[in-house]
């Protein structure tokens, strides 16, 4: 039986027809249309239980998921979110979604399940501290995946009391001065970028194709002043 009929099975309506989305690289997507005249989305995969519980704890935490409609150990059944067609507001409202993310604690940091990316793994023993946490079971564990020069990259960034931070930038006023343009010694700019339907550009960027372009649209804010800007590398 396919994820389709199997869905439909599910969920006790006949199947009227199937399309499939865009993505897919780790499992196959499915948009759904019954006979009842339901919307649904299909996934299949053999980690469907486990995502299913970890869409029941977004959702728990305030954050938007969509309802799991039905599952199986290898078919996971959700409802169609509605899309607008616009991202204007995407950028703002992901910030918004992480921070109730972030406010969801537990005892420790972690989740009880390990998980896997396609061929990486993701570990989730839970772990007492978050620095701790994104080092072990974030940063390497992925650096057997990454190119050679990006995993032997480090960089160094300290927190410091205001205070401290302050006396080293009193200190450095002879020799470094900060840049003011127009009274501002700090400037907005919005950026759109452009894509096609498949999200070709930005596979490109992450695939590290050597000739690979990007477009977008960048607004100076305060300048009132928006460019198109078309990159070749």
């Amino acid at each position: 039986m396919s994820a389709a009929s199997e869905a439909a099975a599910l969920l006790g309506s006949p199947l009227r027809r199937t399309a499939r989305l865009h993505g897919g690289d780790l499992s196959e997507v499915l948009a759904l249309e019954l006979v009842d005249g339901r919307e649904v989305i299909a996934k299949p995969g053999p980690t469907a239980r486990a995502e299913a519980r970890m869409l029941r704890a977004i959702r728990a935490a305030g954050a938007p998921a969509p309802e799991i409609l039905a599952e199986d150990d290898g078919l996971l059944v959700l409802e169609l979110l509605p899309d607008d067609g616009t991202l204007g507001e995407a950028w703002a409202s992901l910030g918004a979604v992480m921070a109730k993310l972030h406010a969801a604690r537990g005892a420790r940091y972690g989740w009880p399940e390990d998980h896997r990316f396609g061929s990486v793994a993701i570990p989730n023993r839970a772990l007492d501290s978050w620095p701790e946490f994104w080092a072990e079971r974030r940063l390497l564990p992925a650096l057997p995946h990454l190119p050679a020069p990006l995993a032997r990259r480090v960089d160094r960034k300290y927190l410091v009391p205001l205070a401290d931070a302050s006396e080293l930038v009193a200190r450095l006023a002879d020799t470094h001065h900060a840049l003011q343009v127009a009274g501002r010694r700090c400037t907005t700019y919005r950026s759109t970028y452009l894509d096609t339907g498949d999200l070709r550009l930005c596979r490109d960027h992450l695939q590290g194709r050597r000739l690979r372009w990007k477009a977008r649209s960048r607004l100076y804010v305060e300048d009132g002043l928006c460019r198109f800007e078309v990159k070749i590398r």
